[in-house]
């Protein structure tokens, strides 16, 4: 578990390979104590030159922080990678439901992402 300071905390990683052949990378993120049944959810699956990656509020309650504020998933290249944004209820383009397949994108694996939370 990474805590980040309140504002302008951040945490960086390098996009991994899953050890699972059948799955992908997920980091939960918790706003105030954690709590694994209310959490925001970015995951992705790498290959060789992509990244397959996904936003998802499966997991998160009615009233959570992140459903009251913005969020935000921004790449440094939205040519060949989409941001998906979040105001309050106004949600496209994430999981709200196990089988919303539309919510999956695939970028260049050279794309960074910067996840911007309550701004």
């Amino acid at each position: 578990m990474i805590t980040l300071e309140p504002m302008w905390g951040a945490h960086k990683e390098s996009y991994r390979f899953s050890p699972d052949p059948n799955g992908g990378v997920s980091i939960k993120i918790a706003a105030g104590t954690p709590d694994i049944n209310n959490v925001l959810q970015f995951e992705y699956t790498r290959t060789n030159d992509k990244v397959f990656r996904d936003m998802s509020t499966i997991n998160l309650r009615p009233g959570s922080e992140f459903v009251r504020h913005k969020f935000a998933l921004i790449p440094d290249d939205e040519s060949n990678c989409p941001m998906v944004e979040c105001n309050s209820d106004d949600c496209p383009g994430v999981y709200h439901k196990p089988n919303d397949d539309h919510a999956t994108y695939g970028c260049p694996v050279g794309v960074n992402m910067n996840l911007m939370l309550g701004y």
